[in-house]
C-alpha cells in the first residue's frame, strides 16, 4: 500500500495491550509495512506486553530498537539523497 506515498508506519505509545495492538492490527490490516519501536511501548503488566510484542511479532509487525530504526533512517535518508529524491512529508496511522 502507498496511500499518500506512505507504505510503513512506525508504532510507539502506552498499553501494548490495547492501543498498540489496535494500531498494528490497523496498520497491517490496511496493508502498511508495520514497525513496533521496541523500547517505545508499554503496558502496566509486563507479562501482558511481553505476551502482546511476541503475538504480535508473529503476526503483524516488526519489532525494531530505537537504534536499528535510527540506522535505517540514516541510511534511507543517504539513499534519498544519492539518488536525489525529496522523501514525502511523514504521519501517522489514526486507529
Amino acid at each position: 500500500a502507498t496511500k499518500k506515498n506512505i507504505d510503513t508506519t512506525i508504532i510507539a505509545g502506552c498499553t501494548t495491550s490495547g492501543c498498540i495492538r489496535a494500531s498494528v492490527i490497523d496498520s497491517f490490516s490496511y496493508g502498511y509495512r508495520t514497525i513496533i519501536a521496541e523500547e517505545c511501548c508499554g503496558d502496566q503488566d509486563i507479562e501482558a506486553h511481553n505476551s502482546n510484542i511476541n503475538d504480535m511479532r508473529r503476526r503483524y509487525a516488526d519489532i525494531m530498537t530505537v537504534e536499528e530504526l535510527k540506522a535505517a533512517w540514516s541510511e534511507m535518508r543517504k539513499a534519498l539523497s544519492i539518488n536525489q529524491i525529496t522523501p514525502v512529508s511523514y504521519t501517522h496511522l489514526r486507529a
